[in-house]
């Protein structure tokens, strides 16, 4: 490379450095910083509720309730009510399953997807799931509350019961 150039080259680098630091410092400059910050900050945030979701769904699929537990905020209910509530909803599944083994012959698979994170405030958010059974069903919509509890995010229990109309999973 010639002389000329790296020095040109040089130059324009400086000059580009420049004009950066003075558009950053700048009002409007930094009304853009706060703009794409916020946005990556609400991404990185739905992506953790996203990962809790999807931790909490697995488990309870899977029937691992301890840890389950560890991604449910109980609110006013106790950690016992919570936990024969979750395993009473998990029952239900699977006595659906053995019955329709029974009278079609063969059971069904639940699948879910984490369709949509809703950032609510702070240390509130709401998550769709879509469950779909290879039973030909359609994907139906279950919105759930998640709380950030301990810089953690958790399922909402009391949103849980709401879904089931008030009642108690575990009667």
């Amino acid at each position: 490379m010639s002389k000329s150039f790296l020095t040109f080259s040089c130059l324009m680098l400086g000059m580009l450095i420049l004009v950066l630091v003075g558009y950053v410092g700048s009002p409007l400059g930094k009304s853009i910083a706060e703009v794409v910050g916020d946005s990556y900050r609400e991404v990185e945030e739905k992506a953790r509720v996203e990962e809790s979701a999807d931790t909490f769904m697995k488990a309870f699929l899977t029937r691992d309730f301890d840890t389950m537990l560890q991604y449910v905020d109980p609110g006013p209910e106790s950690i016992k009510n919570v936990k024969d509530g979750l395993i009473s909803a998990s029952d239900r599944l699977m006595k659906a399953r053995q019955l329709a083994e029974l009278t079609q012959g063969n059971g069904w698979q639940v699948y879910y997807e984490v369709y949509d994170v809703e950032l609510i405030d702070e240390t509130h958010a709401r998550v769709t799931y879509l469950f779909t059974a290879d039973s030909g069903d359609q994907a139906q919509p279950f919105p759930l509350t998640f709380v950030k509890t301990d810089g953690v995010w958790k399922l909402y229990y009391p949103s849980l019961l709401s879904q089931f109309m008030g009642k108690s999973l575990a009667e």
